[in-house]
């Protein structure tokens, strides 16, 4: 809340020209990264993931109630997605490196069906990606 009173205060004087832009454009940056580091901190609570795996940009989504395990010195880039649904697992090596907008997925719906039936066939697997792996 004190944080929001500062913003407002500091956009009202922006507004009359008391403070500059970059000032402002600070603050809001600052706080989404704030956010961000929070969601990273549940993600570190949630699955397995080494002291030092680096969440490596913005807007990076692990979800799902599988195992998500990530060991020594390994990284995750921007807007990328790891889904482990229940009884799967994704296993990130030592060293591994994932770039940006990379999705992987332990499970998803068979592509060669025909989509108006309502039960779909899906396929799942586990995802293990080994050491000194860039993807």
């Amino acid at each position: 809340m004190k944080f929001l009173k500062q913003l407002i205060m500091k956009f009202i004087l922006f507004l009359i020209g008391k403070i500059p832009n970059w000032e402002i454009d600070k603050i809001i940056f600052e706080s989404i990264q704030r956010n961000q580091e929070n969601k990273y901190l549940g993600y570190k609570n949630k699955y397995n993931l080494c002291n030092d795996f680096r969440f490596n940009g913005e807007n990076i989504l692990f979800y799902g109630e599988g195992e998500i395990t990530a060991l020594a010195n390994s990284y995750i880039g921007s807007y990328s997605t790891i889904q482990s649904v229940k009884d799967k697992i994704v296993k990130i090596g030592h060293n591994t490196r994932i770039s940006h907008n990379v999705r992987i997925y332990t499970e998803s719906a068979v592509s060669d069906q025909d989509f108006s039936n309502e039960n779909l066939f899906k396929k799942s697997g586990n995802v293990i990606i080994g050491n000194y792996v860039w993807i």
